[in-house]
């Protein structure tokens, strides 16, 4: 029985100027998932990757700790993750003025870095819930790629890779927390709210991992952990 195992990216460098950039944590952790594939004796026979720079930073890291059939990843598009943080950050002056919600949550006072990315991640999922909703369709630029098109992109990108592994080969899937969410989502059946609710609890650098042959594709395990044994860095953002 094949394997399709998507990981999410490693920790990027949330508050900088650059946040698709792999922090020094986000190194160790993508390297780890490398270790736990060689304890677990899997074999990767090829490698599906996001086109972001975290992304690709994290494939690296993990091929620095094991060998392949193919070293290359294939970059997929539908494996970008969704614009919802864009979104926000072009809607937020509108917003603050004028939805009592996202102005509540902005001027709640935080002291340390903790609460500030605590700050960070209360007015994301308020206004992220609200969105795929479609409550803030009429104010969105048409550049951006809505939720239904997203998840669509994302279950696209999943059944191909799909379609493309090879009976009882493993592929890699490198991505961010979005389009995995989607790909457990889709086997699950789940909602786009559910979907949406999934997303919040995967770890940097976990491992879900798809069981499959000819007939069935099954989710045997979901946002692994275990093998990063340092609890400080286990992170979800």
């Amino acid at each position: 029985m094949g394997k399709i195992i998507y990981v999410r990216h490693g920790q990027a460098s949330l508050f900088s100027d650059d946040y698709d950039q792999l922090s020094d944590l986000g190194i160790r952790q993508s390297q780890t998932v490398g270790d736990f594939l060689l304890s677990e004796n899997i074999t990767i026979h090829a490698i599906y990757c996001g086109p972001l720079k975290r992304h690709l930073q994290t494939a690296e890291a993990i091929l620095s700790k094991i060998e392949v059939t193919e070293k290359h990843p294939t970059l997929v598009e539908g494996l970008r993750e969704h614009e919802g943080f864009g979104i926000l950050k072009s809607l937020l002056p509108h917003l603050i003025e004028h939805d009592e919600q996202i102005r509540e949550l902005i001027n709640r006072p935080f002291g340390n870095k903790k609460e500030q990315i605590k700050h960070h991640l209360r007015v994301y999922e308020n206004f992220a819930s609200r969105w795929i909703r479609g409550e803030f369709d009429d104010m969105i630029d048409s550049r951006f790629t809505s939720w239904p098109q997203f998840v669509n992109n994302a279950k696209e990108s999943f059944q191909m890779i799909n379609h493309q592994s090879e009976e009882g080969k493993n592929v890699l899937v490198v991505t961010s927390g979005g389009p995995k969410a989607v790909a457990c989502g889709s086997v699950l059946d789940l909602s786009f709210t559910n979907i949406m609710d999934l997303s919040w609890v995967i770890y940097n650098a976990s491992v879900s991992i798809f069981s499959k042959n000819h007939k069935n594709i099954i989710l045997s395990s979901f946002n692994n952990i275990s093998f990063i044994q340092d609890k400080s860095w286990r992170t979800l953002v």
